[in-house]
């Protein structure tokens, strides 16, 4: 798979007689796009669009006739504004000219700046006029071939678009279509909003949160759909795949994608996951250090490093289901690297998460399974809080009946 098959292929031309066999190999290779020709920008949208990964533009979209080259550049800006936004993401940008001495060195050296560095692409190529879409294909084949891991993860956005489809599909296959499909499929939202808040509770809810609960039911078979499509995969995309370097920043960076649903937001619902960060209080972060450092260790070493305490709801989904108005909550603190170096993580009290980047600060969260406490809502609801992911969640939840249920026995000596 070459391009992405997600509809995230652009292109820019004001003659469609320059891009139709573009146009036509596109559409015999099953890749959708979308082409914008008007000069004026009116058939441009409202709003930027998501996750574009290939753009092809003629550098004269203003007539061929010569132009300022800032008059032209400006143009090509503005458009890519409009349609990229600033968090896209890497995307590789063909231009079509004659002139690229006059036009294509200039663009290449605007996007370059570092007030466009959100707009900048991953990789930008001219490409000469008239050529076919067989000798684009090969110049883009050869260029991913300097880049293969990033053709990996645009290979991965399109076969997660094309997995969450069958999972779609199936899921509106199970009526069939007639007169009462509709009606049916609403019920459908229904029954799986209930079974996520609880057959009592869903009749009080609104028409957008049955709707939530139901979608978000419907997603969790997702996951599976995508796995099947990853072990079904076989292309020999990459090799030399081996331990290279990895910055602690990226490291942290990608387990935050892994770990984490939402960083410091207030309004996150009520929900097991949600973590609650608190004003330093040295008692209380003392009394988390006892019995948790390293020999000859002190909890003042620990303090210097700043850590916040912190507070995770591991109330049982049950709970929240039949609307109990009390939390179970699991304290702790945040480490840097430096603080945790200090820290006994052999404890059995203690359960310490990877590093993570929050608010562009590394941390790791340590919590500590002796303190474990119930609160009511109102409590918590005003503070700042964190989405850790349901298998993150599940882990420690895990780890806390490991530790309650250690068993004993009496032994005489």
């Amino acid at each position: 798979m070459l391009f992405p098959s997600n509809g995230k292929v652009i292109i820019f031309d004001d003659k469609y007689e320059d891009v139709k066999e573009l146009i036509a190999g596109l559409s015999s290779e099953k890749i959708p796009f979308v082409y914008f020709q008007d000069e004026n920008m009116h058939d441009m949208p409202d709003s930027h669009m998501e996750n574009v990964r290939l753009i092809f533009l003629d550098l004269l979209l203003l007539g061929d006739e010569e132009r300022p080259v800032k008059e032209v550049i400006s143009s090509i800006v503005g458009r890519l504004k409009i349609i990229l936004g600033t968090a896209n993401g890497p995307y590789i940008l063909f231009y079509f000219s004659t002139k690229r001495k006059r036009y294509g060195k200039a663009l290449e050296k605007e996007l370059s700046k570092k007030k466009l560095k959100n707009y900048k692409p991953f990789l930008i190529l001219n490409i000469p006029k008239g050529i076919s879409f067989d000798e684009i294909k090969e110049k883009i084949k050869t260029e991913f071939e300097k880049i293969k891991s990033l053709r990996a993860f645009f290979l991965l956005e399109s076969l997660t678009n094309d997995a969450i489809g069958k999972s779609v599909n199936d899921i509106l296959a199970v009526h069939s279509n007639d007169n009462n499909w509709d009606r049916r499929l609403k019920g459908l939202i229904y029954k799986c909003a209930s079974a996520v808040v609880g057959k009592e509770n869903v009749d009080a809810l609104s028409d957008v949160e049955r709707l939530k609960n139901g979608m978000w039911a419907f997603s969790t078979t997702f996951p599976d759909s995508i796995e099947k499509w990853i072990r079904n995969f076989n292309e020999n995309l990459l090799d030399n795949i081996k331990d290279f370097d990895v910055s602690p920043e990226a490291k942290a960076r990608i387990n935050s994608k892994l770990s984490l649903l939402s960083e410091t937001v207030n309004h996150i619902e009520n929900s097991s996951g949600n973590l609650f960060l608190k004003r330093k209080n040295e008692t209380q972060i003392k009394k988390y250090l006892l019995d948790s450092l390293q020999k000859d260790k002190r909890a003042e070493d620990v303090i210097s490093h700043s850590p916040k305490i912190v507070e995770l709801d591991i109330t049982p989904v049950c709970d929240y289901s039949q609307y109990k108005n009390y939390l179970r909550i699991l304290p702790g603190i945040t480490l840097t690297s430096e603080s945790r170096k200090l820290i006994n993580e052999k404890c059995e009290h203690l359960f310490i998460t990877p590093f993570l980047e929050i608010n562009s600060e590394i941390i790791s969260f340590m919590f500590d399974f002796r303190y474990i406490y119930s609160t009511n809502k109102e409590e918590l609801n005003s503070r700042t809080k964190i989405k850790i992911r349901y298998e993150l969640l599940t882990e420690i939840q895990s780890r806390l009946s490991k530790y309650i249920n250690r068993p004993g026995i009496i032994t005489v000596k």
